[in-house]
């Protein structure tokens, strides 16, 4: 559980990065009593599916559902138009790395109605990660440090061992 909460976190932080026009905010609790903060509009995330792959590779797919509701649908409006905002989900959701091991796809992008002056569009991004499970308990390997020993070497009076405590 804690790996979705990251993986969603990472993307709601990068999407409020590069989507300034609405606040990126997440899926309502309870979505029939949705209280809209902003005049404009808001963009709405959450976890839709996890999909695990390949066994041998570790491949797993988290699938976030979005959802951009938003008052102007072209140019004449006070703000950005809907077209601009959704031009700029799709750049910003192509091909693009969360972080060094996710990557991020965009799988659709659709029209989803108009309800009480909102425009609604439903949008589907995926993100492919590799993961390694952690061992079990009384397993031969228990844990991997992996660190920087500045003092190892024949300059230094610190041997490897007691660097790591051997």
């Amino acid at each position: 559980m804690i790996a979705i909460a990251i993986r969603e976190a990472q993307l709601k932080s990068y999407l409020g990065s590069v989507i300034t026009a609405v606040p990126v905010v997440d899926f309502p609790e309870q979505p029939e009593s949705f209280q809209l903060k902003n005049e404009k509009g808001a963009l709405t995330i959450r976890l839709q599916a996890v999909e695990y792959k390949d066994t041998v590779n570790h491949t797993v797919t988290y699938q976030f559902a979005l959802s951009l509701l938003y008052r102007w649908l072209r140019g004449d409006e006070p703000a950005a138009p809907a077209y601009a905002i959704l031009e700029q989900l799709r750049t910003a959701l192509s091909g693009v790395a969360l972080s060094v091991d996710a990557l991020l796809h965009l799988d659709s992008i659709r029209f989803d109605g108009r309800k009480n002056g909102l425009w609604k569009w439903a949008i589907t991004v995926s993100c492919r990660t590799y993961e390694v499970a952690e061992p079990s308990v009384g397993s031969e390997l228990e844990s991997v440090h992996i660190g920087f020993a500045p003092n190892i070497g024949p300059d230094h009076k610190d041997s490897y061992e007691s660097v790591i405590g051997q």
